[in-house]
């Protein structure tokens, strides 16, 4: 009865070991890596009832280059590594006129591209269900990583509009406000 009892607590005691080393290193992992929230200057663009007149098909709204200063915040965290960086919030809206809602819009979509060209460009975050009555909207972000854009420091972003209803105005002033994810390995 002994030998169970002493096999019973070394069974105990080497599984709960195996347990807190792991736990160690899950650990380890997540405090070797801090993130970084930075958000992206508000861009605004002006959206002309020629572009939407007569169309059926997504149209360009905006393009725009981004410059995030990803030395200066690497090296505010002691470190020289971006690990990751991801879209974690992108929302386009209406500035002007105030009282104008999206519903000249039933879908939308932001890609980014390293070039100004936009030779290659991923489709970082859409909306399709636009609420007509809002003049903004959150978009559903992708999980897609951006690291190689932001490592170039600017990289492009282009705003794609699927047409709706019509402009209710000749020109809508419009904005796309957008936070950056930064992953910074500290080890």
């Amino acid at each position: 009865m002994k030998i169970h009892i002493r096999l019973f607590i070394l069974f105990a005691i080497l599984t709960s070991t195996a347990f807190f080393f792991q736990s160690c290193d899950e650990l380890t992992e997540d405090i070797s890596k801090v993130k970084v929230k930075v958000p992206i200057e508000r861009q605004t663009f002006t959206v002309d009832s020629a572009l939407f007149a007569q169309k059926t098909n997504e149209v360009i709204l905006a393009q725009f280059a981004v410059d995030i200063n990803l030395d200066s915040i690497i090296e505010a965290n002691g470190v020289d590594f971006l690990d990751q960086g991801t879209f974690s919030e992108l929302v386009i809206g209406v500035l002007d006129p105030e009282d104008v809602d999206l519903s000249f819009l039933e879908a939308a979509k932001v890609t980014v591209s390293s070039t100004e060209s936009f030779e290659e460009e991923y489709i970082v975050a859409t909306v399709t269900d636009i609420d007509e009555e809002q003049n903004s909207a959150n978009l559903i972000i992708n999980d897609l990583s951006v690291t190689d854009q932001l490592r170039q420091h600017v990289f492009y972003i282009r705003v794609y509009g699927q047409p709706g209803e019509p402009l209710p105005v000749n020109v809508v002033t419009m904005y796309v406000d957008g936070v950056v994810c930064l992953t910074i390995d500290l080890f």
